[in-house]
């Protein structure tokens, strides 16, 4: 049986109230006190779990975690836990070495009143630190000992200082790491806004790990050097990014384009000061083992009437959301791999299968956005690099099963380089595979009288890394644009390591010099796919991907079956649900899916390596200067008499 009674207690103490039974004993907080509260002293000097009801809430005025969960109990947080102009503070802080839970499904907020010093050069930007405070902790796991249990932060958190932390673990947790809270078919999400320099949305640091999943929400970093993921302890399950996570040290994260404050873009550009230009750090990176792989997810499609969990994540499909990162700046927007020590990326499980170690279902995108020519005060050239496997000076690292794109991998830069999967030195992935998009965009914004020549790639693998095949049945754009300039080198897939032994493509395979001033055009080079400095046998294939050949043109008097495939236009599609007569792939994408094209097409030149190559084109164009390499070299080209091979072809 359970009692509950109130406590009247002294003007300035909380309304609690308790709960004793033969479970444990239960303190809540429907005030506003401004007292700190511990668990293992929470009942008049006894345990007891900790709840701040909704309308409660604890405002602490001294440096202090607000509620400490230092015994075996809960922390609850249904209210606010609140903090101004307060540093070395805490929302909740977990101490080791107990069991209990932690859920946060209000608000918790470390701010202050600090604004950054006015409009001094009337470029419309405040210039200054972006806070001032210092070591302000949302959620924090300390040790020496492991927390056996789970933390949900399922509400919204809120951080305005340096070196400090939305949700930080320091220590060891059995259970799982969640942003999100699932109540029958309720779904709550969590959200994280951090501002200041040196600072980190969520982080798990080389003394934490998490024993089970992360699911990772919203977050927001802006500072110069702070990060919005940064998982340096290990986990043993997956990381699921299912919320729009963003990064930058910028103090603007548009490039300015018309006019502003009375006068041209170029003129605001120009004055744009260093300290408003500094650099954040990647948006996510990677530095520890993950069991589970690496998943930026979206939810199914179509959505199911019968089952509403599809891909058996615990997320009701219809509530779930979908991962993206971006990075403004030169940072990368992902990065897996640490300097020092291996890490390991085991293969993503999910419902239907996806046996790879990273899989991005959501989006990546970075965008180096501004330029050292109308933007002089840039302290260098932003290249952009959507996602970097391996780090300069790092461990090895192994993904499981490769990389799978369905998504949209993107870099876009302004005078600089611009890469959307960069595998370096030590990395060694099975396969890449691209069913979405790649797209790389630099911008010369130059004259043929000034600024550099710009690199420009898709897929790009460094001397040392490993990558076994790579297949294309998505969209991988290579683009130098611009008014003029001097041009550069694009490139589709770029093969330094000598790894790979075959590239197949059922889409496209485009690069290209794009430029407004026909006079004068920008000098470079296009290069499809480089595979040069492979001393072992290469096969490059071209064909319709599967089921294509032989599916009937689109009927608009047919009704289909689910798994029904039809053409329509260059399309081919199949039905991912019933669609009735009328119902045409090109106009209803709940109903159909986009599977292939029947004119795949490689632009851009084919340099092979010595071991003997093989060319094979079964369907669609194929146009660009052809390097067999050495050894014997084949090349076969079969399909219809849309089948198209031009361009010369050097043994």
């Amino acid at each position: 049986m359970t009692r509950s009674f109130l406590v009247a207690a002294a003007a300035a103490a909380p309304l609690l109230l308790m709960a004793a039974g033969s479970a444990r004993a239960q303190v809540q907080i429907t005030t506003s006190p401004t007292t700190p509260i511990a668990t293992a002293t929470a009942n008049a000097g006894a345990p007891a779990d900790v709840v701040i009801a909704a309308g409660g809430s604890i405002n602490p005025t001294v440096s202090a975690a607000a509620v400490t969960l230092n015994s075996n109990n809960s922390v609850t947080n249904q209210g606010a836990i609140s903090f101004s102009n307060i540093d070395n503070a805490q929302g909740i802080l977990v101490e080791g070495g107990f069991t209990g839970q932690v859920v946060d499904a209000g608000a918790i907020g470390l701010t202050e009143t600090f604004v950054a010093p006015t409009d001094a050069n009337g470029d419309g930007l405040l210039t200054g630190p972006f806070a001032m405070g210092t070591n302000r902790i949302g959620i924090e796991v300390v040790g020496p000992g492991t927390f056996t249990g789970s933390i949900i932060a399922a509400g919204g958190i809120t951080i305005q200082g340096e070196n400090s932390a939305g949700i930080s673990i320091q220590a060891p947790i059995t259970g799982s790491l969640a942003m999100v809270q699932v109540n029958g078919t309720t779904v709550s999400n969590g959200g994280i806004t951090l501002t200041g320099d040196n600072s980190v949305g969520l982080q798990i640091t080389p003394t934490g790990s998490v024993g089970g999943n992360v699911r990772i929400g919203a977050i927001s970093a802006r500072g110069v050097g702070s990060s919005a993921v940064a998982i340096d302890g290990a986990v043993g399950g997956s990381v699921n990014i299912s919320g729009a996570i963003s990064s930058s040290g910028y103090r603007a994260l548009s490039r300015v384009t018309n006019t502003t404050l009375g006068t041209t873009a170029p003129t605001v550009l120009a004055k744009f000061t260093a300290d408003e230009l500094q650099q954040g750090g990647p948006a996510v990176s990677i530095a520890a083992n993950v069991a589970g792989g690496v998943i930026l997810s979206a939810p199914p499609t179509p959505l199911s009437t019968t089952n509403l969990d599809q891909d058996n994540d615990g997320v009701p499909d219809a509530s779930q959301g979908t991962g993206s990162i971006s990075t403004f700046g030169s940072a990368p927007a992902l990065v897996v791999g640490a300097v020092g020590h291996a890490i390991a990326i085991g293969a993503v499980t999910t419902t239907p299968a996806n046996p790879y170690g990273l899989v991005i279902e959501g989006s990546v995108s970075a965008d180096g956005l501004f330029d050292v020519i109308s933007t002089p005060n840039l302290p260098a050239p932003a290249s952009a690099t959507a996602i970097q496997i391996g780090v300069p000076g790092g461990g090895a690292v192994t993904i499981a099963g490769g990389l799978h794109n369905t998504g949209s991998i993107g870099a876009a830069s302004f005078q600089a380089d611009a890469t959307g999967v960069h595998i370096e030195s030590g990395a060694s992935l099975p396969a890449i595979v691209n069913g979405g998009s790649i797209i790389t965009t630099a911008t010369q914004t130059n004259t043929a009288t000034n600024g550099v020549p710009l690199n420009v790639t898709g897929i790009l693998i460094d001397p040392g890394a490993s990558v076994g095949t790579i297949t294309n049945s998505g969209n991988l754009v290579s683009t130098i644009a611009g008014t003029a300039g001097l041009g550069g080198a694009a490139g589709g897939i770029i093969d330094r390591s000598g790894s790979v032994s075959s590239v197949t493509n059922t889409d496209a395979i485009i690069t290209q010099l794009t430029q407004t001033l026909v006079a004068a055009p920008m000098p470079g080079s296009l290069i499809a796919i480089d595979l040069s400095a492979s001393h072992a046998p290469e096969t490059i294939t071209q064909t319709l991907a599967p089921g294509v050949a032989g599916a009937p043109v689109y009927n608009t008097a047919t009704a289909y079956a689910v798994g029904a495939i039809v053409v329509e236009g260059t399309g081919a599609y199949v039905a991912i649900a019933a669609a009735a007569a009328g119902l045409d792939p090109a106009n209803n994408p709940t109903l159909w899916k986009l599977i292939g094209t029947t004119t795949p097409s490689i632009t851009g030149a084919l340099l092979f390596g010595s071991g003997g190559s093989t060319l094979e084109v079964d369907a669609g164009t194929v146009s660009g200067t052809i390097n067999l390499g050495a050894g014997v070299n084949t090349i076969n080209v079969n399909g219809d008499v849309n089948t198209v091979v031009t361009g010369a072809v050097f043994d």
